[in-house]
């Protein structure tokens, strides 16, 4: 038998998600435009290209993470360099969870102030999160702008009340 006649080529594309998505990078020798990097290759090196590359926040599309987290696999359509790069492949779910984290609670947020990649998991359903995720799905949000928000809400809401009871009533 010849080495390499059993080996089987396959294309398989990987997007980069948190904070290089969309970006031209070169991680280990693979190259992604615009966020997206199409490995071709053999079938026996995908678990080790998995592994590296997800280090760097890609994920292959027909992972079942990927379909787990975004709702089923994606035909990945590369965003014009132009174009502004948005977050509508993010599931609300996830927003939602990360968005409702009370800055209050110590175990929602690691040490330095990020999301608990547990708690979020929890409070969305969600499993194998990843911390580059979280980073995509809300962009900067600290347990710092968590509680900037919700006492900008509360005062917000303060004034609301206020000028209700400041009105006469005929």
């Amino acid at each position: 038998m010849i080495w390499g006649t059993d080996m089987v080529q396959v294309v398989k594309q990987y997007v980069l998600i948190g904070p290089y998505q969309g970006q031209d990078r070169v991680f280990s020798g693979h190259q992604f435009v615009n966020g997206v990097h199409e490995y071709r290759g053999d079938d026996s090196r995908l678990r080790s290209v998995d592994q590296v590359l997800g280090m760097f926040g890609a994920m292959r599309t027909d992972s079942s993470e990927f379909i787990e987290l975004y709702g089923g696999e994606a035909e990945v359509v590369q965003d014009e360099p132009d174009e502004p790069r948005g977050h509508s492949h993010v599931p609300q779910a996830l927003v939602d969870a990360i968005k409702g984290l009370d800055p209050d609670a110590l175990l929602s947020w690691t040490n330095s102030g990020l999301p608990a990649i547990a708690e979020v998991s929890k409070i969305s359903g969600m499993s194998n999160l990843t911390r580059a995720v979280i980073a995509d799905a809300v962009p900067g949000w600290t347990r710092e702008v968590a509680a900037s928000e919700r006492d900008k809400d509360r005062s917000e809401e303060g004034k609301t009340q206020g000028e209700e009871g400041e009105k006469d009533p005929e």
